[in-house]
């Protein structure tokens, strides 16, 4: 449900990562624009790869797919991650089984909440990038979280996501699980 163009420097020791908007629009059909969000399913993940690459100018890679029970897990695997959450959330959508409701101010969030704080979108006057500003302010917790936690939390944490998740990104013998 979210599109990120991350980059790494080694050298520098940092990662950039660009969002894109789900509701951006993007000719991948022969017959008209659609959502990105949709790209996914009508293309693969190869396909969405090249779309990225084609529209953005630059030469993608690697796709790494993680579902939201991986973030839910993740984020409990290393202890929870603190956000000052902006504003009350409140929001239902039965279809999808959705519930939100947070509080506005600090709160640890679980796994179950920071998936809350990620989705939500429908409170925001701009909506979907207000969205794209929560899950910036998570994912800089979350680094801060992980540089917290020992090594040893860091790399259970890092094991399971890596049985969670689609990528064509090669894993040496001796890290496959």
């Amino acid at each position: 449900d979210s599109m990120m163009v991350v980059t790494l420097n080694e050298t520098a020791k940092r990662a950039s990562v660009l969002q894109i908007p789900r509701d951006t629009y993007a000719n991948y059909t022969e017959n008209d624009y659609k959502k990105l969000n949709g790209a996914l399913g009508a293309l693969g993940e190869r396909g969405v790869k090249e779309l990225l690459s084609e529209a953005l100018g630059v030469r993608l890679d690697y796709f790494l797919i993680l579902d939201l029970s991986c973030l839910r897990q993740t984020v409990n695997a290393v202890g929870g991650v603190e956000v000052d959450v902006p504003q009350d959330m409140e929001y239902s959508d039965p279809a999808q089984g959705l519930n939100i409701h947070l509080t506005a101010g600090k709160h640890r969030l679980n796994g179950e909440e920071a998936e809350q704080f990620v989705r939500y979108r429908s409170g925001y006057v701009n909506a979907d990038l207000g969205r794209l500003d929560a899950q910036k302010i998570f994912l800089q917790a979350f680094a801060r979280q992980c540089k917290s936690v020992s090594p040893t939390r860091l790399l259970q944490a890092t094991c399971m996501v890596l049985t969670k998740v689609q990528s064509d990104i090669g894993l040496p013998a001796a890290i496959r699980v």
